[in-house]
């Protein structure tokens, strides 16, 4: 019997991880984009050259073109219910934001961007079971083969009302509580995850999971969420939403296509009960 064929790992998944801090033998080791200073650093980077973030995002599409996996479902059967989140004041974070909307807010109209209707939560483009009928290993192709939960996960799943694009929402969300991940951490996830989603065979998956809403020929949107629920206390957070403001307009102007049409920042904001979105 030949043996299933692994899940790609992508350069900018890689990427991704280089902003997280991941403990091993009993030790915390540091990503090198952890700090908010490392990541404006990174962004002004990009904004000076965006080219290599280019390359890696058509690097990464060219490397998960391989996986091929139509049967299985982007999200499993057991998946745990969304907490019940029935008030703006609630949404604490990406899955009570996410919760919000599929009770409450389902069409979204965005301000400079148009209307949106939700479709799904926690999507995981890699998402691979030991099931006979996944075509691929439940692992992935790295020196540990980790096992497939460990897969990238978007916040929300959206559908554009105009040319029905499927759309990858990352929610990062500010409370009384504190801040949720910068919006550099999201776009590197929302490219990442991007670059799993839009090659033609997952295309195909999307439309055959989610009974053909998306238009099959149609780039694919980015959006980073600001779930401004409470003023931000952080140091360098006006920093990193401009740097991350202008970096999604660059982005925007046709470099990642034909793979990805716009990304953008959207501010989030209550009002009246309601939330308000403003790209």
């Amino acid at each position: 019997m030949t043996a299933k064929p692994l899940i790609p790992v992508v350069d900018l998944v890689r990427h991704y991880y280089d902003f997280k801090s991941v403990r091993a033998d009993d030790r915390l080791a540091l990503g090198n984009f952890h700090s908010q200073k490392s990541r404006l650093k990174l962004a002004d980077n990009y904004l000076a050259n965006p080219h290599p973030l280019i390359e890696m995002f058509r690097e990464s599409v060219d490397q998960f073109s391989e996986y091929n996996n139509p049967d299985e479902p982007f999200v499993g059967e057991n998946r745990s219910e969304p907490p019940t989140i029935s008030t703006v004041e609630e949404i604490t974070s990406g899955p009570k934001a996410a919760a919000y909307l599929a009770r409450n807010q389902r069409y979204l109209s965005i301000k400079s961007l148009g209307d949106y209707e939700y479709v799904d939560r926690e999507v995981l483009p890699a998402r691979t079971t030991s099931k006979k009928t996944a075509t691929m290993a439940n692992r992935f192709n790295d020196p540990n083969q980790s096992r497939s939960i460990t897969a990238m996960k978007a916040d929300i799943l959206l559908r554009s009302l105009q040319g029905n694009r499927p759309t990858i929402g990352e929610v990062k969300v500010s409370s009384k509580s504190g801040d949720d991940a910068d919006p550099i951490y999201g776009l590197v996830q929302s490219l990442a995850l991007a670059s799993q989603l839009v090659g033609s065979r997952q295309r195909v998956r999307l439309n055959k999971h989610y009974r053909a809403v998306f238009a099959a020929d149609s780039p694919l949107d980015i959006m980073i969420l600001l779930f401004e629920m409470h003023e931000s206390a952080g140091t360098n957070r006006k920093c990193l939403v401009q740097a991350a403001r202008d970096l999604c307009r660059a982005l925007s102007e046709g470099a990642l296509l034909p793979h990805v049409g716009s990304v953008a920042l959207v501010t989030v904001a209550p009002n009246c009960g309601r939330l308000d979105f403003t790209a």
